[in-house]
């Protein structure tokens, strides 16, 4: 599942007469695997398009599921593909140099691929 990272501000801005549009965030892909470890692979920052005027909704009237389907519907096929399979591998890579019992211990992990960058505004559901 794609999701927002709210432990990152969003860069916002304000386009025409539409103010504290995001224009940038953090995102990630969780996955829980069979042994309830649950990974995180965080991407590059997403840029986001200019919004609709007739369906803008401010800032702090976001949820948190609108701004992660933004995240889901942004995202190309191709980026998608390329994420998941780095996830698979990432998790193969760790399972093959963890052993058993550590698995059993962690219950999760972050995968960076992209650096995230210092930026401006919380999330309004925090």
């Amino acid at each position: 599942m794609y999701k927002v990272d709210t432990n990152q501000e969003f860069i916002t801005e304000t386009v025409g007469s539409m103010s504290n549009v995001i224009r940038q965030l953090h995102w990630y892909y969780e996955h829980t695997c069979e042994d309830g470890v649950v990974h995180k692979l965080h991407g590059s920052p997403l840029t986001l398009p200019d919004p609709d005027s007739s369906s803008f909704v401010e800032f702090s009237a976001l949820t948190e599921s609108q701004v992660n389907a933004w995240v889901d519907g942004t995202l190309t096929t191709t980026q998608k593909e390329f994420y998941i399979g780095r996830m698979n591998e990432e998790i193969s890579t760790w399972k093959e140099l963890v052993s058993a019992e550590k698995v059993a211990m962690c219950q999760g992990r972050d995968i960076w691929v992209a650096e995230p960058k210092a930026t401006s505004s919380t999330a309004p559901w925090l």
